[in-house]
């Protein structure tokens, strides 16, 4: 691609690489990336009808978000099993958390697994910094019904429910490796075709921050 690209327009002044999440998988795997995706398109197209039928015109991430939780989990808080209105999930009392299950700070993990509603008061008197786990360990009747509910949730959730450690570098160690080889070997690529100085690369992880700080996940 980029020698065609070259014959036809050019040596360019800069190439910028974005190493893709899903190079290394298997045909099988980007299909069910694809399915998946099909459905987040869909759930996030439900999410703005319900903003819409309440008379909500700001389609914002985060309120697309808040619905889908909210959907997801029955309209209940799965942590307290209280339920939730939609006018205490848009309060602007902020009554209602997004929660990571296992915490942002510890985990440096912000994907959709890691994410799903809780009463603030709750989340902030009991839970906060800790995991489901850790908190089981202050009250062990508590995690034991809470657990049932998390197995309706999606693997991915009721996995993160369950973990008993959170091991920060091994995250970004997974991170780092997933990527390093084929980068190196790209940018070697492009680096023999343009000249060192004209090569960037960047990592898709950066891209995703960025569409969703400026609220482009739509």
């Amino acid at each position: 691609v980029v020698k065609a690209i070259i014959k036809a327009y050019g040596t360019p002044t800069l190439i910028r690489i974005e190493m893709a999440s899903d190079l290394k998988r298997t045909k099988k795997e980007k299909d069910m990336i694809a399915q998946k995706n099909k459905e987040n398109q869909k759930a996030n197209k439900d999410a703005q009808d319900i903003l819409t039928e309440q008379n909500i015109s700001e389609h914002s991430y985060e309120n697309i978000l808040r619905v889908k939780l909210w959907k997801e989990c029955w309209e209940v808080c799965p942590y307290t099993w209280k339920t939730i209105s939609f006018t205490q999930l848009f309060s602007g009392h902020s009554e209602v958390d997004i929660e990571h299950i296992i915490p942002y700070s510890r985990s440096l993990d912000d994907s959709y697994n890691n994410l799903t509603l809780c009463y603030a008061d709750f989340n902030r008197k009991h839970k906060w910094n800790k995991t489901p786990y850790e908190y089981w360990q202050i009250n062990s009747e508590w995690y034991q019904e809470a657990k049932k509910r998390f197995e309706k949730l999606p693997k991915g959730k009721f996995v993160r429910f369950c973990q008993t450690e959170v091991n920060t570098d091994d995250f970004i160690s997974r991170q780092l490796n997933d990527t390093r080889y084929i980068c190196q070997e790209v940018k070697r690529f492009c680096e023999a075709l343009v000249g060192k100085s004209n090569v960037e690369v960047t990592k898709w992880q950066l891209t995703a921050m960025l569409r969703k700080a400026w609220d482009w996940n739509r």
